[in-house]
C-alpha cells in the first residue's frame, strides 16, 4: 500500500512540474529557428549563416525566427505542446515541449528533407 501511495504522489508531482514548466510558443519558435539555421549553414557549406547574418543586419530583423514565427502554431495542452506547421495542405509535427524543453527532428531528417524538396523543385 505503501508502494502505491508513494507512486501516486511521485505522479502528481511531476504533473504538477510538467503543467508550470510547459514551454511557450517562444521556446518553440527559438529552437526551431536555431536548428533550420544550423542545418542551412551545413548544407551551404557556411555560406548560409553568412547569407542569413547579412540579411539579417541589413533588415534589422532575425528573419529565420520571424519566418517560423508566422508559420508555427503551437498547441498547449497544459501538461505539453505542440508545434504545428502546416505545408502542403497537411498539419506536421514539427516540436514537443514539455518539462521546459523544446524537442525537434533530429538535424540529418531535416537535412534529408530539405535535399528532397530542393530536388523536387530543381526537377519542375
Amino acid at each position: 500500500m505503501k508502494k502505491i501511495g508513494c507512486l501516486s504522489l511521485l505522479l502528481i508531482a511531476l504533473l504538477v512540474v510538467a503543467f508550470f514548466t510547459c514551454p511557450p510558443k517562444e521556446k518553440h519558435v527559438d529552437k526551431i529557428a536555431y536548428t533550420v539555421s544550423n542545418v542551412v549553414d551545413d548544407e551551404t557549406k557556411g555560406f548560409g549563416k553568412f547569407a542569413i547574418s547579412l540579411i539579417d543586419e541589413l533588415t534589422g530583423k532575425d528573419i529565420v525566427k520571424r519566418s517560423v514565427d508566422k508559420v508555427l502554431t503551437v498547441d498547449d495542452y497544459s501538461l505539453l505542446s505542440l508545434g504545428k506547421v502546416e505545408w502542403q495542405g497537411k498539419e506536421h509535427i514539427t516540436s514537443v515541449g514539455i518539462f521546459g524543453m523544446v524537442f525537434t527532428m533530429p538535424e540529418e531528417m531535416m537535412k534529408d528533407k530539405l535535399r528532397k524538396t530542393i530536388e523536387k523543385l530543381e526537377n519542375r
